[in-house]
């Protein structure tokens, strides 16, 4: 039964969530339509606010009223536009207005008329609002930097005059400050038996922490990764374990304060003393992660030595921050104090400012840290330094905008470091993890472990790059001294800068990348499932397979891209134009340099080859070091480099010996002598393959085996085929496979013939004398000469 219902589980609660979701969707009130009247009475009535005695937080609520206005009106008016042309639109359907119209046509037309008009005078009223809002917003602007540069500018208290009264009379100026720090401690707001309660809470729950401290460490000892290492979790969950006491009798003590507090609890000394210790739990876990492993850390502090300065140094810190929440409570950095905490405020921000000047001076101790960021360290130095003059000088507002801007900025770069890290770290336990969880990501990616993905690394890239984007931001709106930087900012990424008839959008760009990213991402998802499982099943040709598997990717991609211009706000009749010129480029002899860049396009998102892979191309044969645009640069085995054109790769033939695993096979043709014993050769040759370190003989590929191939002419002929772990070491290992055969076949007297032709020369039998003409009858009158010739001898 459970394994019947368990695939059901999740159906049946994605539906459960959906069914939810259209439930709260139809439930939701509906927001009421933008009626420009109704924003012009409201804008009018910011406006009347905007004057002299106004304060920095109504400016900025007005700021934040009047964007509001602004970004609907220019909804408005986009979406008047958009209903105008529809209504053009199907006007020009009726036709031309004619005499002999029936009167249905007639009042149609009336109609269409009517509700132009309406839709184009509400974008006009809309227009007039766009401007009115840009121009109350502006006096805002200018308002509140005005107000804000009088602030910073104009000391609060005269601070010479009372530094030299501290000086003449110590004693009287630390008692004023005690009884300023705790006359208003607010003790009496919650009763003697509750802060009883609340302490011996506090106390339990340290001891319970101190008991715990010991089980929780012994179980981090106990775990080890599949390396043998213990993982960053299990790093964190130490760290915080020996600051247990800490955390947990503080957090008990804050919360049993805070429930029992009637007036504000950051106005009560016992429940700032319990977020203290909460948050001094909380820093020393982050300080002993920060300088120990698994941490981002890990690189910086390589000696004792190092860990020890900057364990110190951080500690210091953060001491400092916590004694002025203590002392001056949760608003000591925002607000201007009282006089009379001027001795108390000026030894915590000196205290403050060397602690800074202390962690910032780090990297003349840690040498990974000397040249790291050396401007931003010495503007936050030389800004420390201006805050602790500005506090003594009697400038205390801005000395509070100083050291808020230098600490906000020193966490939020922690922060950013931190997530980097971290982003770094998941991609790499994705590609090489051996954690159930990364094996389904690589599962769900279609990836192999330690296989370089494009997908991550251009996922990595936008994310780090959207995180310094928003890092600079940040540091933007906390350093703008006037408090007009956000509203800017705001205005800039979501209006737009105008080049020309051209707006760009900085909000539409990243909707663009992002929608790009999730369509790549679905794309190399949806070829996975393709690819490993849903066509697996279904009895296609493999070929057929990967052609659809392809044509998928491809799909998915044009996609992507169209779906990202678009909403990037590039339109779709600016491209055709550019397109229509490329075409006439193309087609006046740009034609070879056209194919080659979209040969390099192809080999680019394809990838048959990559850099590293060791390829053919005709007469060339060499490791591929870069693919370019136009084209490919190969480097020979003799060290030489081919830039080979990218339309040759992809038109004519080209062997890829790693395209998809390193691995290869080896084929070494032996010949040995005939009368050889064939059964000794072929255990020779198996093992001989067999012994070499980089002869495959485990896994699913084929084991070294030989062959008898046939009887030659001047040889019995062998094969021995074996597969290799690493293809371009072929020419190594058949060498050593040769010596190797050579040396035992020497050892065990196998002959290795060489060709040989013999030639029998047969002589020629004795040639016979040819036979004698008969002698001729003798001629009358000549038997007087018997015996005679009767043929006179020639003369000489």
């Amino acid at each position: 039964m459970p394994k019947l219902t368990a695939p059901l589980i999740r159906p049946a609660l994605s539906t459960l969530l959906v069914l939810l979701a259209g439930l709260l969707w139809t439930v939701a009130p509906a927001q009421p339509a933008f009626d420009p009247d109704i924003a012009q009475s409201e804008l009018d009535r910011i406006e009347s606010l905007l004057r002299e005695d106004a304060s920095i937080e109504q400016l900025g609520d007005a700021q934040r009223r009047i964007d509001r206005i602004r970004t609907e009106a220019i909804r408005c008016v986009r979406n008047s536009d958009i209903l105008t042309g529809q209504l053009e639109a199907e006007r020009e359907l009726l036709g031309p207005g004619s005499d002999n119209d029936p009167a249905e046509i007639i009042e149609q037309r009336t109609t269409f008329d009517v509700e132009i008009k309406r839709s184009e005078a509400r974008a006009g009223a809309c227009r007039l609002l766009i401007l009115h809002t840009e121009q109350v917003s502006g006096q805002a602007a200018a308002l509140q930097a005005e107000l804000n540069t009088r602030r910073l500018t104009q000391p609060d208290i005269d601070g010479p005059s009372a530094l030299a009264r501290v000086l003449r009379d110590p004693g009287a100026a630390w008692r004023a400050a005690w009884d300023t720090v705790f006359k208003d401690a607010r003790l009496n707001d919650v009763t003697p038996g509750r802060w009883f309660l609340a302490i011996a809470g506090a106390l339990l729950a340290a001891g319970l922490g101190w008991l715990a401290r010991k089980s929780l460490l012994d179980w981090c000892d106990r775990q080890r990764g599949r390396a043998g290492k213990p993982t960053v979790p299990v790093t964190l969950v130490r760290r915080f374990s020996e600051n247990a006491p800490w955390l947990l009798g503080g957090a008990t003590a804050a919360i049993a304060l805070g429930l029992y507090a009637t007036a504000p609890r950051g106005e009560i000394v016992l429940f700032r003393l319990a977020f203290a210790l909460l948050f001094y739990g909380l820093g020393r876990a982050v300080i002993n992660w920060i300088v120990g492993s698994f941490s981002p850390g890990t690189g910086l502090f390589t000696k004792e030595s190092h860990t020890l300065h900057a364990r110190t140094r951080l500690h210091a810190l953060l001491l400092a921050v916590i004694l002025g929440w203590l002392a001056l409570g949760p608003g000591w950095l925002t607000r201007v104090p009282v006089e009379g905490q001027f001795a108390a405020r000026a030894l915590l921000v000196v205290y403050l400012v060397a602690a800074l000047l202390w962690v910032l001076r780090l990297g003349r101790v840690v040498p990974a840290l000397r040249a790291r960021l050396a401007f931003l360290k010495l503007a936050l130095g030389l800004a420390a330094l201006g805050a602790a003059g500005a506090e003594l000088a009697g400038y205390r507002n801005l000395a509070n905008y100083l050291l808020s801007s230098v600490l906000i900025t020193m966490a939020a770069g922690f922060a950013l470091w931190t997530v980097t890290w971290g982003i770094r770290q998941a991609l790499q336990g994705v590609i090489s993890g051996t954690s159930t969880i990364s094996y389904r990501v690589r599962s769900w990616m279609g990836i192999r472990q330690d296989e370089r993905s494009a997908e991550l690394g251009w996922l990595s890239i936008v994310t780090n790059i959207a995180l310094w984007v928003a890092f600079g931001s940040f540091l933007l709106s906390v350093w703008d001294p006037t408090g007009t930087a956000t509203a800017w900012l705001r205005n800039l990424t979501l209006e737009g800068i105008e080049f020309g008839d051209t707006v760009i959008v900085p909000r539409n760009i990243v909707a663009g990348v992002a929608a790009f990213g999730v369509l790549i991402a679905l794309t190399a998802w949806l070829k996975a499932r393709l690819n490993r499982r849903w066509l697996r099943d279904t009895g296609i040709d493999r070929h057929a397979r990967e052609a659809l598997v392809t044509v998928t990717g491809y799909s998915g991609f044009a996609v992507a891209v169209l779906s990202g211009l678009t909403l990037a706000g590039v339109s779709m009749a600016t491209l055709a134009i550019v397109f229509g010129a490329l075409g006439v480029g193309i087609g006046f002899g740009l034609q070879n340099i056209v194919n080659n860049f979209v040969s390099g396009l192809i080999l680019l998102f394809e990838r048959p080859i990559k850099a590293g892979d060791f390829v053919t191309v005709g007469m060339i044969e060499g490791t591929v070091k870069e693919v370019r645009t136009r084209a490919t640069e190969i480097e020979t085995l003799d060290r030489q480099n081919v830039l080979v054109p990218n339309s040759e790769l992809i038109s004519n033939q080209v062997t890829n010996w790693v395209l998809r695993d390193p691995h290869g096979r080896l084929v070494l043709d032996i010949g040995v002598a005939y009368g050889s014993d064939t059964a000794l050769v072929i255990e020779l040759l198996e093992q001989i393959a067999t012994g070499h370190p980089e002869v495959v003989t485990t896994g699913r590929t084929p084991a070294p085996r030989a062959l008898f191939m046939a009887f030659g002419d001047s040889a019995l002929e062998f094969e021995l085929r074996c597969w290799i772990r690493n293809i371009e070491r072929r020419f190594h290992v058949v060498s050593d496979l040769n010596l190797a055969i050579d040396a035992a076949f020497r050892e065990n007297g196998i002959v290795v013939p060489f060709p040989q032709r013999d030639l029998h020369i047969i002589p020629p039998s004795s040639p016979q004398p040819p036979a004698s003409p008969p002698e001729p009858d003798p001629a009358p009158g000549d038997d007087d000469q018997p015996g005679g010739d009767s043929r006179s001898s020639p003369p000489r």
